[in-house]
């Protein structure tokens, strides 16, 4: 902390003599400024920003009082301590009310003066750590705004708040929810197989919510659940708007990413009703997104069995006791894929992990995934991550450089 600012304003010049003096036996003190009247102070005050002001009220051109009521407004944190000769109540009442740290009266006692500027400048380090804490906290408000966000939407889907703090929650964010409202919940899926779930939940997410933010209208808060589906919350819109903007979305996101989008919207009115809404989605989302349990065991004996070269759409029916044509109504209705489609993608997800071992030829990664050529695996491979399964792995020994 470096030194601390001080003006003298008295229009006697034994007072600021003797004053100047005594701050000169302090070596926190830098004085700044020594005038006679409150205009020259006011002037000066303009320019220096004293941090503590030694002020006489009786001074000619502009009195004391007046000149520390516009130092108010000019510097609110300057600690003011009145030297008066008037032992006057309504003085002291006016000076009170103006914020005055202290009175003294002339003429002023050693003991007395140091006393108060020692308590003066506990006041002003006091007023100075709140101002460096307020900037703190505004600073990490800025930087951690989204995950401040993110959190009061969660609780909010919760229904942790009341009202009343809801709208605290809103104003110390300095964001709006609208009272008539519409609610989004939506499950994203990418078709593609990347290289880790995380990181394809991440980046599905993050391109999503980019489109998002310019599609809907303008205010619409965005937030990530814990199953990593997007949530969007906007003024009210009719059904017909919501699923516009829902097909647009699935439009743009696929240009980018392949992947299918389920979602879900309603209408809801007043800040409570949004936690029972968000709730109802939810539960509509959950049935929407149950899989028939002939697809359960699909995937499951896909699972196992993925490697076999043979393996097709009827070895799998004959398995399940259905028909190939009910089987892959099924892929195409609830995946909304087709049988080798998924076979592919669940071969391809396998020998990325099998590429990882760089001693691993491509023809034995091909082999142990079910393909007997391999040609037709670095095709198929191809065609799910638009590269190669050597360019894969050198994107791999890449990363770890």
């Amino acid at each position: 902390m470096g030194k601390i600012r001080v003006l003298i304003a008295d229009d006697e010049l034994i007072i600021r003599r003797g004053l100047r003096t005594m701050l000169e036996k302090d070596p926190s003190i830098e004085l700044v400024g020594e005038v006679e009247d409150g205009e020259l102070a006011l002037d000066l005050c303009k320019e220096i920003k004293p941090e503590i002001a030694f002020v006489d009220i009786n001074m000619p051109f502009l009195d004391g009082l007046s000149f520390i009521e516009l130092l108010r407004q000019m510097s609110p944190s300057t600690v003011v301590i009145v030297i008066s000769g008037y032992d006057d109540f309504e003085f002291a009442r006016k000076a009170i009310e103006l914020g005055v740290f202290a009175y003294l009266l002339k003429p002023v006692k050693e003991t007395s003066f140091f006393e108060t500027l020692a308590e003066a400048k506990k006041e002003l380090q006091k007023t100075q750590e709140a101002e460096e804490y307020l900037l703190w906290a505004k600073e990490q408000l800025v930087k951690n705004r989204e995950s401040l966000v993110s959190y009061f939407l969660h609780a909010l889907f919760s229904g942790s708040y009341e009202e009343g703090e809801i709208h605290q929650e809103m104003k110390y964010l300095d964001i709006q929810i609208f009272e008539d409202f519409s609610l989004f919940l939506i499950n994203m899926t990418q078709k593609t197989l990347l290289l880790d779930n995380d990181w394809q939940d991440s980046l599905l997410f993050f391109a999503a919510k980019e489109h998002a933010i310019s599609l809907f209208p303008q205010g619409t808060l965005c937030y990530r659940n814990g199953s990593s589906e997007m949530v969007l919350l906007s003024e009210a819109l009719p059904g017909k708007e919501r699923k516009i903007l829902l097909d647009t979305l699935q439009e743009h996101l696929g240009k980018q990413l392949p992947s299918e989008l389920l979602s879900v919207s309603t209408c809801g009115k007043g800040y409570l009703a949004i936690a029972e809404k968000f709730a109802s989605l939810e539960d509509e989302l959950a049935q929407l997104k149950q899989l028939p349990k002939t697809m359960v065991h699909a995937e499951s004996y896909l699972e196992k069995h993925f490697w076999e070269n043979s393996i097709s759409l009827q070895e799998v029916a004959d398995h399940l006791q259905v028909t190939s044509q009910h089987l892959s109504r099924l892929f195409r209705s609830s995946l909304n894929v087709t049988f080798i489609e998924y076979l592919t993608f669940l071969r391809v997800q396998k020998a990325l992990e099998l590429l990882k071992d760089s001693e691993k030829k491509i023809y034995e990664v091909a082999e142990e995934v079910g393909y007997s050529s391999q040609h037709y695996f670095c095709t198929a491979f191809k065609r799910v991550l638009h590269l190669s399964p050597q360019e894969y792995r050198k994107t791999q020994t890449q990363g770890e450089h």
